[in-house]
């Protein structure tokens, strides 16, 4: 049974890597091992509810440069404040 208390966190993807890049892949164990929940989820597929997670992680969505409208359409909701989504685009490495 998964601990209701675990934060639940998206990992953005795209559909041709649904399991995650290696790179990414690299984030799952250390991420479990501090009590977050981690899921890969495809960001164009319309079946994932959002709203389950604490928070999406736009990791590999290599593809939403293809479909502008609809990633913005998707992305929209975390800046309605009553949304529960946030989202969070990892930064170049050394820049704060």
């Amino acid at each position: 049974m998964p601990d209701e208390s675990a934060a639940r966190v998206a990992v953005a993807t795209c559909a041709q890597v649904p399991d995650l890049d290696r790179d990414t892949k690299t984030l799952l164990s250390p991420l479990a091992r501090i009590g977050i929940d981690v899921h890969a989820a495809v960001w164009s597929d319309c079946r994932v509810d959002w709203g389950q997670y604490d928070l999406t992680v736009v990791r590999s969505c290599w593809d939403n440069h293809e479909k502008r409208d609809r990633v913005l359409a998707w992305a929209r909701p975390t800046t309605s404040p009553e949304s529960n989504m946030m989202m969070a685009r990892p930064g170049p490495r050394g820049k704060s």
